[in-house]
């Protein structure tokens, strides 16, 4: 792992970087105090920036949308409540227009220390099908808005896997390096095969970094989705098709992004979710559909499983007790 300085504060400003195009999602069912001052400094930071951020609303049932329309503010509704981040973010790539050939999906709770990672990832794109946007990262505590020596630190999964691709091999996340929160692609690749979006109790963005690589039999895999079912058949089926333009040919911007805190890590379950979901027999090709707004909606008669996926959201606890 790089050499950790005693403070990382992110950069004030952000280089401009014509070229790319950044995309976030925003939905926030239970209102959360947290979720959406993170999204107004994340958002601000980059505004400032001159950088051309869209971000995807999706309120659910007949909900008010939170953020102010604006042509930066898709706002789409959703029939039924489920996690829908990647399912939003391939419904705004498909909006996007056509001269938007490189783009980067962002988290929408974190920072970057690099002035001039857009820009870094722009040129890496000219090598790379897919770019991680980062090589450290720092969950941050409570209050936080900057590392002064308190918060959790991970290495990339693509800075590990650039140095040291034998430690995917452990199908261990502290071993292979985080998968999450900031990525680019070529458009080519996103307009072929989509990010993978039936994760609905999340962990889509795992699953992507190992079928990047051609993982697509890891050990991750198998605790997120299970094993012998068909969402494992369905992940299997995209990971192989994408994995013929990608070959884990993964680049990584050197620089460390900052994650803001909603919520204690333990309060998202990470593995206990996916476990859940595996327990219903959940079948991406038969219990959701894609609705009129390009949302995620039910197309199979499980109303234990629907009840399991809108509880999840309040089991999040984002703004702490």
């Amino acid at each position: 792992m790089p050499s950790t300085p005693p403070a990382i504060s992110a950069a004030p400003k952000y280089d401009r970087a014509d070229g790319l195009t950044l995309l976030t999602t925003y939905f926030n069912s239970h209102g959360y105090r947290t979720k959406r001052q993170n999204y107004d400094h994340f958002r601000e930071r980059i505004e400032v920036s001159g950088l051309n951020l869209v971000t995807i609303e999706c309120a659910f049932g007949d909900a008010a949308f939170e953020l102010p329309p604006s042509p930066n503010v898709w706002q789409v509704r959703a029939r039924d409540l489920m996690w829908q981040k990647e399912r939003l973010l391939n419904a705004a790539v498909a909006r996007l227009p056509r001269e938007c050939r490189k783009v980067a999906w962002l988290d929408g709770d974190i920072l970057f220390e690099r002035p001039d990672w857009a820009a870094e990832a722009v040129r890496l794109l000219d090598e790379f099908p897919v770019v991680q946007l980062f090589d450290r990262a720092v969950r941050l505590p409570r209050d936080h808005a900057s590392y002064t020596g308190e918060g959790d630190i991970w290495e990339s999964f693509a800075a590990v896997y650039r140095k040291r691709p034998h430690q995917l091999l452990k199908g261990d996340f502290a071993a292979h390096g985080h998968t999450g929160f900031a990525w680019a692609a070529r458009r080519e690749w996103l307009d072929a095969h989509g990010l993978y979006d039936a994760c609905i109790a999340g962990s889509g963005d795992h699953m992507m970094a190992h079928a990047l690589c051609g993982d697509w039999t890891s050990p991750c895999v198998q605790r997120i989705i299970g094993s012998n079912n068909r969402h494992r058949e369905f992940f299997a089926a995209w990971a192989k098709r994408q994995y013929r333009d990608v070959r884990a040919k993964l680049g990584c911007v050197p620089g460390t992004v900052l994650h803001l805190w909603h919520g204690e890590t333990a309060d998202r379950r990470y593995v206990l979710r996916n476990q859940e979901l595996a327990a219903f027999g959940f079948d991406p090709a038969a219990d959701v559909r894609i609705g009129p707004a390009g949302c995620w909606e039910w197309s199979s008669r499980k109303p234990a499983l629907h009840r399991w996926a809108s509880d999840y959201f309040g089991h999040r606890r984002e703004d702490g007790l």
